[in-house]
């Protein structure tokens, strides 16, 4: 079985994904975070954001855990079971 791969890997992954989307190198998501308390994540870069997740981690989100999303901590758990399972 492959080795689990650690929540702060993946928020650490996240966070230069969101970074990389939205042209800005200082982005630190914590998972307390929003969408609005990141400028400019909005509904099409949110959309880029979820795509290039599902890119490097060979992972598809589906409709419900995407209705489940509030916080960054929302997006690292779903994020976590789905890399791990």
């Amino acid at each position: 079985m492959a080795e689990k791969i650690d929540k702060n890997i993946i928020l650490s992954c996240l966070s230069e994904i969101v970074a990389d989307i939205l042209g800005n190198d200082d982005i630190h998501l914590t998972e307390s975070m929003t969408a609005s308390d990141v400028e400019g994540w909005d509904s099409m870069s949110h959309t880029r954001i979820l795509y290039e997740c599902e890119l490097k981690w060979s992972i598809r989100l589906t409709l419900q855990e995407l209705s489940s999303l509030n916080t960054i901590g929302d997006l690292l758990n779903v994020l976590h079971k789905k890399i791990n399972s």
